[in-house]
């Protein structure tokens, strides 16, 4: 796992846990990749079987993100050394992402996506909740925002900022893959470490 900030859950745990998807995955004949897409790459159901689980991904499972999730995104590769990937799984469909990714000089939070069938329950919301608890206890982070998703960040204790503030990585970056901030309506965003929700702006 990538490593640039503190984890707050039991490593011993997260081993043992991973060794018995490992040794399931020996008894099914290729359950762990059923564990998040089915190999037929069948449309998943629109109704959740099961509780819904929200976890930091495997590197091991980033090949499905890509294929399956990001498919859509000009750039869809998980860098493994600076990404973290956050996901959303209704049975053995991973159904949302949220990454969190480590530049030299900031972290910048995108892909919150969640599949269009799942939408409207919650599940952006508890890959945001996750995502913010495990990589912004220490470190800012930083986003772009689409206006009409401004409230959705602010109650994660984002505020907007200037295009200046950005860290020059992730400003440039931004910019190369998508054009004009101003142009296409996004307003960066920033979360300082220990931020609470912030005031919903009035749209």
């Amino acid at each position: 796992m990538p490593e640039y900030t503190s984890r707050t859950y039991d490593e011993d745990r997260s081993l043992l846990t991973l060794q018995s998807i490992v040794a399931e995955d020996f008894r099914t004949a290729g359950g762990l990749r059923r564990r998040l897409l089915r190999t037929d790459a069948a449309q998943p159901p629109t109704r959740i079987e099961g509780s819904l689980v929200v976890r930091e991904l495997f590197p091991h499972e980033f090949p499905h993100v890509e294929e399956e999730v990001w498919s859509h995104y000009r750039d869809r590769k998980v860098h493994p050394g600076g990404d973290r990937i956050f996901g959303a799984l209704a049975g053995e469909y991973l159904v949302g992402t949220a990454r969190c990714r480590k530049h030299p000089d900031g972290c910048e939070v995108d892909r919150v996506y969640v599949l269009s069938e799942y939408r409207g329950r919650g599940i952006d919301r508890q890959l945001m909740d996750l995502l913010v608890r495990e990589c912004g206890e220490r470190d800012i982070l930083y986003l772009h925002s689409r206006t009409g998703l401004i409230n959705f960040y602010a109650s994660f204790g984002f505020s907007p900022i200037s295009r200046r503030e950005l860290p020059k990585t992730i400003r440039e970056r931004f910019i190369f893959h998508t054009g004009e901030v101003e142009a296409l309506g996004i307003t960066p965003m920033k979360r300082e470490p220990g931020s609470q929700a912030g005031e919903l702006q009035r749209t």
